[in-house]
């Protein structure tokens, strides 16, 4: 009796922090000036006028900011969450305060980097990383080849390899927002990671977008 009691307690328990952790807040988003770093002016003004201070559950913060304006993507693919984006295009530039992880988990250092548009290749190496193709590859800021570059996917992975000291590129996954109550906002997916999700501007209008900031991909 008295083992069925200390079992229930303990269940009890784990249920009781796996609800407060479901509970607790992912962070907080706060508004900020321009991207105001030393690089070149035609990066400055593709980017929109104010970024965002992210502030995770675990006290790292990263600094964000999108293109103000995204082109319309000539080719469509249709296993994609944002077809409406084509590949390699700039989406933006997050800086890191402290070191991060990418969705590999691979190590990113403090630092300014560019976020591309990029599908996952359908091939063996790639199944079942990420419940969709969706990704921004990170560059280091001063190896970007600028904004309205559209570097090929290799090109690209090469660039991206060097955010991450690898032979693999700096990867963010993309997700749906259907998890977002409103923009911008940073909130959980169902698989637990930290998304951040805003709207970037397009030829069509305001375009719902939603990066992984902070999870690493089960392996």
């Amino acid at each position: 009796m008295a083992l069925f009691s200390r079992i229930t307690c303990t269940t009890g328990l784990v249920l009781l922090i796996a609800a407060v952790a479901a509970a607790a807040s992912p962070g907080k988003v706060e508004k900020i000036g321009h991207f105001a770093d030393a690089s070149p002016e035609q990066m400055k003004t593709a980017l929109a006028a104010s970024g965002y201070r992210l502030t995770l559950y675990d006290g790292s913060v990263m600094e964000l900011w999108l293109s103000n304006s995204l082109p319309a993507a000539k080719e469509k693919d249709p296993n994609a969450v944002y077809p409406q984006i084509s590949r390699a295009t700039f989406i933006g530039v997050i800086k890191f305060q402290r070191q991060a992880k990418d969705f590999r988990g691979q190590a990113i250092r403090p630092g300014a980097y560019t976020m591309r548009y990029e599908i996952l290749p359908s091939d063996g190496n790639h199944m079942g990383v990420a419940a969709q193709p969706d990704f921004v590859l990170l560059t280091p800021l001063a190896a970007d080849p600028g904004p309205d570059a559209l570097p090929s996917y290799a090109e690209l992975v090469k660039l991206s390899a060097k955010a991450a000291g690898t032979a693999h590129p700096a990867s963010f996954s993309m997700v749906p927002t259907e998890g977002a109550t409103e923009y911008p906002s940073l909130f959980y997916t169902s698989d637990g990671y930290v998304a951040f999700a805003a709207q970037v501007r397009t030829a069509s209008g305001e375009l719902p977008i939603a990066i992984v900031v902070k999870g690493v991909a089960q392996q």
